[in-house]
């Protein structure tokens, strides 16, 4: 459980990375603080004695409480995550059973969870800046000590001194 709500709205998804033990298991996220509520859910599989990761996109979430699908549930809510749980199950979804479960012991070694973004990631904004540009008109300058963009300035139709001038009017 989470203290805050966890804000995962900017993510398609969330990835595990387990090792293995050949079961099947179930990541559940819950969008509220009662105890007895829907739980979005996903099963997955896993490889015996191999390090695996395990990428559940939110898309695949079903909504469920105990082990039914919950048909009038409100869609997923990524930007409201009360908890997160681990879940090895006999059941799967409406009845049908973990054909992976056994009785007894299990172990399910974990090394993180995090969420993820699918790529590629198209940037939002781009920032260019001349901090540190020297100014290529500059009387005195050794242009064949500068960085290329700075010999260069007057090929680029003189972008450098365009853009210095006018970052100097703030």
């Amino acid at each position: 459980n989470f203290t805050v709500p966890e804000d995962l709205s900017a993510y398609d998804g969330v990835e595990l990375r387990v090792k293995g033990d050949g079961r099947r298991y179930k990541l559940i996220i819950r969008t509220s603080y009662e105890w007895d509520t829907i739980g979005y859910t996903a099963s997955f599989d896993t490889t015996k004695g191999e390090w695996q990761s395990v990428r559940i996109p939110f898309s695949s979430l079903i909504p469920v409480f105990r082990a039914r699908t919950a048909t009038d549930a409100p869609p997923f809510d990524a930007s409201n995550i009360t908890a997160l749980q681990l879940m090895f199950s006999k059941f799967e979804y409406d009845g049908k059973l973990n054909p992976t479960f056994a009785e007894g012991q299990f172990e399910l070694p974990f090394s993180s969870i995090r969420a993820y973004i699918n790529e590629p990631i198209t940037p939002r904004f781009v920032h260019v800046s001349s901090a540190g540009v020297t100014r290529p008109e500059r009387p005195g300058l050794d242009l064949s000590k500068q960085p290329p963009a700075v010999r260069m300035n007057k090929e680029l139709g003189s972008i450098l001194t365009y853009k210095l001038k006018a970052c100097d009017l703030y």
